[in-house]
C-alpha cells in the first residue's frame, strides 16, 4: 500500500518516540506495520566513516539551494559503552576502533568514543552529521586529517566551511595548532588555509564550554581587574541576603548556582551566575551600603563585561535586542567596540597576581580572545562578501549546542540511554536522519494487543449550587483577613525595594494592557491611603 509523505513521517516519528505508543495508534488508524518501517530504514546502511548517503543528498541540495554554500562545522565526541556487538545483518563485530576505512585501524582495541562531525547552515536552520568514527582518545594528528578530510569533501560538492568549531581540551587545542592557528596568547591568530580555495577557516572555541571554564576559576582562584579584587564570595552573600529576605533581587540564584561544582557541566547554572542580573544586584546593595557588599566594584564589573560577550557570542534570533541581536553591518561600530574593550579587559585580568593569559587556568581567557577575533573575522567575511552576502550574523551557528542536543538525542533512545554501544549508536544516527527523533526500544513479555480494560470510572461533570450572599461575605472576609495580614507586616528596606520593583514591573505590564485613561492615572499617581504599602508610586 502507498502512503502518503505526510504519513510515512508520522508513523517514522511516532515509532521513533515509543514503539508501544506506535503499536496502540496502530489498532485505532490505518498505519504501515512496524516491519514496514523497517524495511524503509534499511535502504540506509550509515556505516562508519564519512556518510555517503548524507553526502549524495548534500551534493544535489547545494546545486539549487544557498543556504549550503557556507557552513560551520562542528565536531565533538561522545561516550560509548565499550563492548563487541555483533550484527547478523552486514555479518560483522562492531565495537572495536573504527575509522571507516580512514587510517589505521586497529582490530584488538575497544573504542571508549564516538567522534561526531556536524555541519550547520548560517542562514537556515539545517544541521546534519556528515560523518562519525569510533575511537579511543584520538591524537590530534589523525584528528587534523578528518577535520581536513571533511572540509576537502565539502568543497568538492559546493560547500565551503567557513569556521570549524570544538571544546578547549588539550587534544583538541593541539589540534588546531596542527592545522595552522597559532594560539600563544601573546600572538592569536585562530585561523588556517582551505586547502582547495585558500580562504581562511577560522576555529571558534566553544563559549558555552568558555562560560563554565571560566565560572570555575571564578570560583576557585583568586581573579583581580584594574578595579581591584573579583571575589565569589559576593555570589555566595547575595545567595545568603536573598535566603534571609525570602525575595530574590531579580536573579536567578539558588543553592544551586553556589554550590556548582556538583553539576559543573551545566552550561544555564553558569549563565545565569555570570550575568547582569546577578551584577545589578550586587550593585544596588553597594549602593545601599550593605556592609558584605563593599569593595565589589571589580566583581560588577566582570560579571557584567563577560555577560555582555557572552550574549554576542549567543545570538540565537533575528528578532533579539540589545547584546543578544544579531551581527549587522549598520551595527558594526558597536560590536566592533565591545569585542576591543572586552579584549582589553581579558588582557588586563589577573590571576593569583599574574597575567590571566599565562596562568595554568588560562584556556578560558584565551578561548575568549580567539572567539573575539574569530567572529570579527567571519562577520566581515559573510556580511561584506561581493557574492550573495548574508544580511546577519547569528553567532550561535557555530556552537557546539548542536551537536550536544545531538547527543542527547542518540542518550535518550530507549529510556535514556546514556551509552550505548557502538552497534546502537549507529542504528540511531541513522534514525535520526530520517527526521530527527529517537526510537524508545519495543520489549515486552506479550505480543498482542486484545487485552484492555473495562472503563468503569467515568468522566463526571457535577452542578454546584452557589449561594452568592454566603460566597460574597466569605471572600470579603478573606479580603479583610488579607488587608490585615499585610498592615501588621514589618518589611525590611530591602524587602520594600524588591516590592517596588516587583510592583513597577506589574504597571508597566498593565500600562501596555489598558486603554483606559482613569486606570491609567490610578495607576501612576501617588495615593495617601495606605501609603505604608503604596507600592505602585515606583514604576
Amino acid at each position: 500500500k502507498r502512503y502518503t509523505e505526510e504519513m510515512r513521517n508520522f508513523a517514522l516519528t511516532l515509532n521513533f518516540y515509543s514503539p508501544r505508543a506506535y503499536a496502540f495508534v496502530r489498532n485505532k488508524l490505518n498505519l504501515p506495520h512496524s516491519a514496514t518501517l523497517r524495511k524503509w530504514l534499511s535502504s540506509f546502511n550509515c556505516e562508519v566513516g564519512f556518510l555517503s548517503e548524507v553526502f549524495e543528498y548534500l551534493k544535489q541540495s547545494a546545486i539549487n539551494n544557498d543556504y549550503l554554500s557556507d557552513v560551520a562545522l562542528v565536531f565533538d565526541s561522545m561516550a560509548i559503552y565499550s563492548a563487541v556487538v555483533y550484527d547478523k545483518k552486514t555479518d560483522r563485530h562492531y565495537g572495536y576502533v573504527d575509522m571507516g576505512g580512514i587510517g589505521h585501524l586497529n582490530s584488538e582495541e575497544l573504542a571508549t568514543e564516538a567522534l561526531v562531525f556536524q555541519i550547520v547552515s548560517f542562514t537556515t536552520k539545517f544541521k546534519c552529521p556528515i560523518a562519525y568514527f569510533f575511537v579511543n582518545k584520538i591524537t590530534a594528528t589523525v584528528q587534523k586529517q578528518l577535520i581536513l578530510l571533511a572540509i576537502e569533501k565539502l568543497f568538492q560538492i559546493g560547500i565551503s566551511v567557513r569556521s570549524v568549531t570544538c571544546d578547549g581540551c588539550a587534544t583538541n587545542i593541539k589540534t588546531l595548532t596542527l592545522l595552522g592557528c597559532n594560539l600563544s596568547p601573546d600572538n592569536i591568530i585562530p585561523s588556517f588555509k582551505n586547502p582547495l580555495s585558500g580562504n581562511n577557516i577560522f576555529c571558534i572555541l566553544d563559549p558555552c564550554h568558555m562560560l563554565k571554564l571560566l565560572r570555575n576559576a571564578f570560583g576557585e582562584i583568586s581573579l583581580s581587574s584594574s578595579k581591584g579584587p573579583i571575589s565569589f564570595k559576593y555570589i555566595q552573600n547575595l545567595h545568603d541576603l536573598q535566603e534571609q529576605q525570602d525575595l530574590k533581587f531579580a536573579n536567578k540564584l539558588s543553592a544551586c548556582h553556589v554550590k556548582y561544582k556538583q553539576k559543573k557541566m551545566n552550561v544555564r547554572l553558569a549563565g545565569q551566575t555570570i550575568s547582569s542580573s546577578v551584577a545589578n544586584a550586587i550593585e544596588f546593595l553597594l549602593k545601599m551600603e550593605h556592609p558584605d557588599f563593599i569593595g565589589s566594584e571589580a566583581t560588577i564589573e566582570f560579571l557584567r563585561v563577560f555577560d555582555r560577550i557572552f550574549d554576542l557570542m549567543n545570538s540565537r534570533s533575528m528578532f533579539a535586542k540589545g547584546f543578544k541581536s544579531p551581527i549587522y553591518l549598520h551595527n558594526k561600530e558597536i560590536w566592533s567596540n565591545i569585542f576591543k574593550e572586552t579584549k582589553k579587559y581579558i588582557l588586563d585580568l589577573r590571576a593569583d597576581g599574574i597575567q590571566i593569559i599565562h596562568h595554568r587556568r588560562k584556556t578560558f581567557a584565551i578561548g575568549f580572545l580567539v572567539n573575539i577575533i574569530s567572529f570579527e573575522n567571519i562577520a566581515k567575511q559573510l556580511l561584506e562578501a561581493k557574492d550573495r552576502p548574508l544580511k546577519y550574523l547569528l553567532t550561535y551557528k557555530c556552537s557546539q549546542d548542536h551537536l550536544e542536543l545531538f547527543f542527547a538525542c542518540i542518550r535518550s533512545r530507549g529510556g535514556w540511554n546514556d551509552n550505548p554501544n557502538a552497534l546502537q549508536f549507529k542504528w540511531t544516527l541513522r534514525r535520526l536522519l530520517f527526521n530527527n527523533s529517537v526510537q524508545a526500544g519495543l520489549n515486552s513479555n506479550c505480543i498482542g494487543s486484545d487485552f484492555d480494560v473495562t472503563p468503569i470510572c467515568e468522566s463526571r461533570t457535577y452542578r454546584t449550587i452557589l449561594n452568592n450572599d454566603q460566597d460574597r461575605t466569605e471572600t470579603d472576609k478573606e479580603l479583610n483577613k488579607l488587608i490585615s495580614l499585610v498592615d501588621s507586616t514589618n518589611l525590611t528596606s530591602l524587602q520594600e525595594n524588591i516590592l517596588y520593583y516587583i510592583a513597577g514591573f506589574i504597571v508597566r505590564k498593565l500600562l501596555l494592557k489598558t486603554s483606559c485613561i482613569h486606570c491609567k492615572e490610578m495607576l501612576l499617581k501617588d495615593v495617601n491611603m495606605h501609603e505604608d504599602h503604596n507600592y505602585h508610586k515606583e514604576k
